[in-house]
């Protein structure tokens, strides 16, 4: 994402020109920018989501190393799991997408608005201006809260599955046990779902690095 955003920035304001105009910024530039950063988004999107769900997979009694063949083993037929968190991810990944496009237009847009009110300022200050949405903190936000957020409902994939084959699983949060940990989550610590009180999945606020962990009763 860092890269990304780096070299989007000097797209834009390649393309943007000198005195900056807006309507260079067409369509075809933004449905281009659209496909680059859904090049880099969607796969990793798609990688975790499976990573969560194969996590999940691995604990299960059912399905987990060692386990035997029960009734419930055609709900957990692992191409059917990973096909519904490959569509969770397409379509998540997809709407990200879309968020993240949109707010990078809007701001541009109200960038360049600012910067042609104020006399004298220089392409230079326009990029300036502009740098704070194209940095590593709002890369490393965007990485770090969707790389839990696929994880975490990759496993949600799974649990969903194993309850409508009526085995009984309840996810236990957990969090990094460090100095970063929040006031939201290090309450949640090692608590199962029953006690989340109104939080209902990783990722509890942007840049969360939570992540779960199952409690099987056969």
């Amino acid at each position: 994402m860092r890269r990304f955003f780096k070299a989007e920035l000097a797209r834009i304001i390649e393309k943007l020109g000198d005195p900056p105009d807006t309507m260079r910024l067409t369509p075809e530039f933004w449905r281009d920018e659209r496909d680059a950063l859904a090049a880099v988004l969607q796969p990793n999107i798609n990688r975790m989501a499976e990573a969560g769900a194969l996590t999940a997979y691995n604990t299960n009694p059912v399905t987990g190393p060692g386990s035997k063949q029960s009734s419930a083993d055609i709900a957990f037929d692992w191409s059917l799991v990973a096909e519904e968190a490959a569509l969770w991810a397409e379509i998540h990944g997809a709407e990200l997408v879309t968020e993240v496009l949109g707010t990078t237009q809007r701001i541009v847009a109200k960038k360049v608005s600012d910067w042609l009110r104020t006399p004298g300022a220089t392409i230079g200050d326009l990029t300036q201006s502009l740098l704070p949405w194209f940095d590593e903190t709002r890369a490393h936000m965007i990485a770090v809260t969707e790389t839990t957020k696929a994880y975490a409902e990759g496993e949600r994939v799974l649990i969903d599955r194993a309850r409508n084959a009526g085995l009984n699983v309840e996810p236990i949060w957990l969090t990094a046990q460090d100095e970063l940990v929040c006031v939201i989550c290090g309450p949640l610590h090692n608590k199962p779902q029953s006690d989340w009180g109104d939080v209902d999945w990783p990722p509890a606020h942007p840049r969360c690095r939570c992540f779960l962990k199952q409690k099987w009763t056969v």
